[in-house]
């Protein structure tokens, strides 16, 4: 029934021992506290808004990444059962952002927008991420 923020700043901070956090992209809604606290904790903070304008080219990317099958989440229950959540709607200019289907009211799409924060930061400045390869190069079993 309620955020245990506590809990979220934890979990990022055990996230972060385990992986390189380049930036956390957050939604400033009713998150300022948090967002100060991993401010202070050192981690890199970034406002994604959640407008049409912003949230189209990323959700359009990912369309595409789903169309292609490219974007896989491993059979994630979670995931799967989010994105029957979701409907895309649309504005005038052609721009697209998802919401939640008014027919399941108590259905969620939290991941669905977080994928697709993510995606949004990425597409900002994909080269800044590198590639596995340029570290290690081609791995032949």
């Amino acid at each position: 029934d309620t955020m245990d923020y506590d809990c979220i700043r934890e979990q990022i901070i055990a996230d972060s021992a385990e992986c390189v956090l380049r930036e956390i992209t957050y939604d400033i809604a009713n998150a300022v506290q948090l967002v100060n606290d991993l401010a202070r904790d050192g981690f890199t903070l970034v406002e994604s808004r959640q407008g049409m304008l912003s949230m189209s080219p990323p959700t359009k990317t990912l369309g595409e990444l789903i169309a292609g099958q490219k974007w896989l989440h491993g059979d994630n229950p979670v995931a799967t059962w989010m994105a029957s959540n979701a409907v895309a709607v649309s504005d005038s200019g052609g721009n697209i952002k998802l919401t939640k289907d008014p027919k399941f009211t108590l259905g969620r799409i939290d991941g669905m927008i977080a994928a697709i924060m993510a995606l949004g930061r990425w597409l900002a400045d994909p080269k800044a991420a590198g590639s596995v390869y340029e570290k290690r190069g081609m791995l032949w079993v």
